[in-house]
């Protein structure tokens, strides 16, 4: 059980890595950015990513729409809080 649990961390942490390293490293060798153009390209996905946890971190918000608009929409991350 520890073994698979460890499994799932590493496999959904590597995608951060990939996001956070490989990508603008990429870039920089690619296309010959510089280290600044590439870190100001990553910063749309960091703000996706960062507003999708948002129904993580506060569970409330999604009632808090469903009230207001009277409409459901079920969602994996609205369900887990």
């Amino acid at each position: 059980m520890v073994i698979g649990g460890c499994f799932t961390m590493f496999v959904n942490g590597w995608n951060f890595i990939v996001q956070i390293y490989y990508i603008p490293t990429f870039y920089q060798l690619a296309y010959g950015y510089s280290a600044v153009r590439s870190g100001a390209l990553l910063l749309p996905l960091l703000l996706v990513q960062s507003t999708n946890l948002l129904p993580l971190r506060f569970p409330a918000l999604p009632g808090f729409s469903n009230v207001r608009t009277f409409r459901h929409q079920p969602s994996v991350a609205h369900s887990q809080g």
